[in-house]
This record gives structure tokens, sequence and C-alpha cells, in this order.
């Protein structure tokens, strides 16, 4: 009982935190630092709660833990000022995350069928698609330089593989009838499409100039991280 209130807890924190971490935010310092840390434990606590609620010792549980702990780490280097490669490596804990995303919801994928590919025919489409228009989108629209477009668009790879693979894991569920499929199915939909919004948006707040200081973006793109990183850290609850 005691640690599912502490479950319940971290979601009703990070409610709080997020909004005060936005305000705090504005003079990027140790106060804003603090609270976006504090948010970030939060998403990290009720990954490694539910592992112990739901008594999931999986290798799923296991990737998901790793890919919450490299977002928490992401979140910390990206926010300090200085040195400047310090961004870089953030960057790079985040694509890593991504990596331990997708390979958690295939291990969950091989667990209900063996042998299944990698990604199905719309799974390859759905990066596909949408990154040959984002790219189309930013060098008509945007003002990227050419380091900043390549990054995105890698990055941008990277999560669009993790979102299909968080459909294929949540179609198989329902097709097989495997426990809890309906709960994992809005968590996974929920959880990567959140997420994706949230990286789409940042690679304008990081890569163009003119929206470094869009204050409507910016609580677009916390609101939705924050709150797919929580629904993603539920799936150990229900996904083994």
């Amino acid at each position: 009982m005691i640690l599912k209130i502490l479950f319940g807890t971290c979601f009703v924190a990070s409610l709080v935190l997020t909004p005060l971490y936005l305000e705090a935010q504005k003079n990027k310092g140790l106060k804003s630092l603090t609270l976006k840390m504090l948010d970030s434990n939060c998403f990290l606590g009720a990954g490694i709660l539910a592992m112990f609620i739901a008594d999931n010792h999986s290798p799923f549980s296991k990737y998901m833990i790793i890919a919450l702990a490299m977002s928490w780490v992401g979140d910390f280097l990206l926010h300090v000022i200085k040195p400047k490669i310090l961004n870089a490596v953030g960057f790079l804990s985040f694509m890593v995350a991504h990596v331990f995303y997708i390979i958690a919801y295939n291990t969950a994928v091989q667990s209900l069928v063996p042998g299944r590919a990698f990604l199905q025919p719309w799974g390859y489409a759905i990066p596909v698609v949408c990154i040959i228009g984002y790219a189309i989108f930013i060098i008509k629209k945007m003002n990227f330089e050419k380091l900043g477009l390549f990054a995105s668009i890698a990055y941008g790879i990277v999560i669009l593989i993790m979102f299909a693979k968080a459909a294929d894991l949540a179609i198989l569920g329902l097709q097989t009838g495997v426990e809890n499929a309906g709960i994992s199915a809005v968590l996974l939909f929920a959880g990567a499409a959140l997420f994706v919004a949230s990286d789409f948006t940042i690679s304008f707040l990081i890569f163009d100039k003119r929206f470094k200081k869009n204050y409507p973006l910016k609580i677009f793109n916390i609101a939705t991280y924050f709150a797919g990183q929580l629904l993603l850290a539920s799936l150990i609850l229900t996904v083994r």
C-alpha cells in the first residue's frame, strides 16, 4: 500500500513541480535546475516503484528503467549552461534513452510472438513519411544550421522508430488478448505520442534562435515531456 501511495505521489508531485519549473526556468540557474531534477525524479521514481509494486523484474522493466535513467541524465546535462559540450552529451543521453525504449518494446513483442519482424511494413512507413515531411518543413520554414538539421533529423528517426515499436506492442497486445492489453495500449500510444510531440517542439527551441524564448512552445514542450515519461514509466505495471 505504501508503495502505491508513493507511486501516486509521483504523479501529484509532477503536476505541482512542472509549472514551478516552467516559471523558474525563465532565469536558468540552480533553482530551475533543482525543480527540473525533482520533476525528473518523479518519472524515474514512478518507474522504480512500479517495478516493485508489480513485482516485475523482467528484461522489459529493466530496459525501461535504464531508459528513464538516461532521460534523467539528459535532463540534467541539457540544463547546464557551460560547458556546451555537456548539452551535446545530454542530447546523446536522450538518444540512448530512446534506444532502450525501443529495446524494451521489442523485448516485450518477442515474448508475445517470438521471431516477429523488428518492424511491420506500416512500422517502416511511419518514420519514413514523417521524417521526409519534417525535413521539407524545416528546410522551407525553419532557420536551422546544417548541424542542427542533421542532428534533428537523426533524433527524429530514432524517436519515430520508438513510436512505431510502441504502436506495434500495443496492437499486438490487443490482438493476442494479453492481460491488461487495453490499459497497456493506452499508456503506449499516449506516452509515446506525447514524447514525440515534446521532442518535435524541442528541436525548434534548441536549433532555431527565433523560438528560444517562445514561452507557450516551452510550456507545451515541458508539459508533454513529463506527462509522456510518467505514462511510459507506468507501463512497468502492466507489461512484462
